[in-house]
């Protein structure tokens, strides 16, 4: 039998801890060590977007030469990529088959908005869009991975050095540039499309060829 412990004296009854007092000093750290979670991810699609825009192996001109830029009107940069079984696709084979405009998506496996938004790019490229997958300096066998998983059906390339992402300026991912069916830059969506968005522009580069 176990035995009953003797009744707690009054001087000595338990006391809860006080709660620990943090300090003005302490209150900033820990908002600053929070802040730093979203700015280390921001930094490292960052990093990749450092450096010269023209530099780099999967850069190559147009035919005619014409100069390129990232802005609305302006021709978009043309480049030549590998997909995951080696096939070499540029943009500016996929320009003149294209079906009233060109999708080009800039993601990483590791970005889970790039995950959530490849229904409906594979929708798109369903119905005739031409959507290009780029994805930013990782293996074929992780990206291979995440499309099998997926099971998107539109091309994904391998931007391996960055070069194609940086000349796009694509510091965030997801980044989705539309163009005309004349490689001419309409829009510049950073952030995962839904059908709605992605719907809308691209009937805006139809209106535009219809009114051109």
């Amino acid at each position: 039998m176990s035995s009953v412990p003797p009744p707690t004296s009054p001087d000595h009854v338990p006391t809860a801890t006080a709660p620990r007092r943090i300090s003005r000093r302490g209150m900033v750290a820990a908002v600053l060590g929070a802040a730093a979670i979203p700015a280390a991810a921001w930094a490292l699609v960052r990093r990749d977007g450092e450096g010269e825009s023209g530099a780099g192996p999967g850069l190559i001109s147009w035919p005619d030469a014409a100069p390129t830029g990232t802005a609305q009107g302006q021709r978009a940069p043309n480049f030549r990529l590998d997909d995951l079984d080696g096939t070499s696709h540029a943009l500016d084979a996929a320009v003149p088959e294209a079906n009233g405009a060109v999708v080009l998506n800039f993601f990483a496996t590791w970005c889970v908005s790039c995950r959530d938004e490849m229904p409906v790019l594979d929708a798109a490229h369903a119905a005739g869009v031409t959507v290009l997958g780029i994805d930013l300096r990782e293996d074929a066998p992780r990206v291979r991975a995440l499309a099998d998983e997926t099971g998107i059906r539109y091309p994904v390339l391998l931007d391996t050095d960055g070069s194609v992402t940086r000349a796009y300026g694509a510091t965030g991912l997801p980044t989705n540039v539309i163009l005309a069916a004349d490689g001419v830059v309409h829009q510049v969506i950073v952030g995962p499309v839904t059908t709605e968005s992605l719907a809308e522009s691209l009937a805006g580069v139809r209106a535009d060829q219809a009114s051109s």
